[in-house]
C-alpha cells in the first residue's frame, strides 16, 4: 500500500478460467528470486505480486505476466 512501508511481496499464479492461488512470499529488501515448482504444464501461467505492509495491508495485484509451459 502507499501509504505504508512494505513488508514483503506475496507472489500469485492462475491460468484462465481459474481462481489464482498465492505461491509465497518474497521478503522486501532482499535480492528477489522466486521459482514455480509447480507450473500448469501445456498452459499458459499468469503471475503477478502484490505488496503487503507489516500491518497486513495489501495493494491491488501488480500488472500480470503470462508464461508458457
Amino acid at each position: 500500500p502507499a501509504s505504508e512501508p512494505v513488508q514483503r511481496f506475496d507472489v500469485y499464479r492462475y491460468t484462465r478460467g481459474n481462481e489464482p492461488v498465492k505461491l509465497g512470499s518474497v521478503a522486501s529488501g532482499k535480492p528477489a528470486r522466486f521459482e514455480d515448482a509447480s507450473p500448469a504444464l501445456g498452459a499458459l501461467n499468469f503471475y503477478f505480486v502484490r505488496s503487503v505492509a507489516a500491518t497486513g495491508a495489501e495493494s491491488g495485484p501488480s500488472r500480470e505476466v503470462g508464461v508458457g509451459l
